[in-house]
This record gives C-alpha cells, sequence and structure tokens, in this order.
C-alpha cells in the first residue's frame, strides 16, 4: 500500500499545472493535446530506460564488489527515477489543463 495518497500528488501537479498554463489555459486543438501528453511520456520513457540500463550496470558493480561503480550506478538511477516522476508530474499536469479546458 502507498502511502503517497493521490491527494499528495495533485499539490505537486498544481506546481506544474502553472506551467502547462502558461501558454494558455486551454489547448488549441485535440491534436496539440496529444502532442504534448505524448512527448512527456515518451521523457518518462527514457528515463525509465536509463535507469533500467543504470540498474543492470549497478548489479554489474555489485557482483564485481566495485564500490566506485555502485556508488555511480546508484545516484544515476536515483536521478533517473526523480526525473520520471517530475515527468510524471508533468503528465498529471497537461491531463488536467486538458480537463480544465475542455
Amino acid at each position: 500500500m502507498f502511502k503517497v495518497k493521490n491527494e499528495d500528488i495533485d499539490k505537486l501537479v498544481e506546481l506544474e499545472y502553472g506551467n502547462a498554463c502558461s501558454y494558455g489555459t486551454k489547448y488549441h486543438s485535440n491534436h496539440e493535446y496529444y502532442a504534448i501528453l505524448r512527448e512527456e511520456m515518451e521523457e518518462i520513457d527514457e528515463n525509465m530506460m536509463s535507469m533500467s540500463a543504470n540498474g543492470y550496470m549497478l548489479w554489474a558493480a555489485i557482483k564485481h564488489e566495485n564500490e566506485d561503480d555502485i556508488k555511480e550506478h546508484t545516484n544515476e538511477v536515483e536521478k533517473y527515477a526523480y526525473n520520471a516522476v517530475k515527468e510524471a508530474l508533468q503528465v498529471l499536469a497537461v491531463i488536467k489543463k486538458y480537463k480544465d479546458g475542455v
């Protein structure tokens, strides 16, 4: 069970929502909405792939007991995890902007 509730996430989405509305409060078309949403989703995918790749390199470093590489890849996994979460917040902000503008 997640301790973080949707309501907690919604507070963070509100921070991103202002940025999503900086070019207006409504999308010009459903095509524009989808293009922006797709871009943000692709950025999540990119971060997840990088996180996964570094996860494999982390496991290799652990098997070889290479402390420097363990630290490096741990930091990389953390960085991409944070980036993926931020991109997910942007996806939610884009969706909120769509719903609010309909």
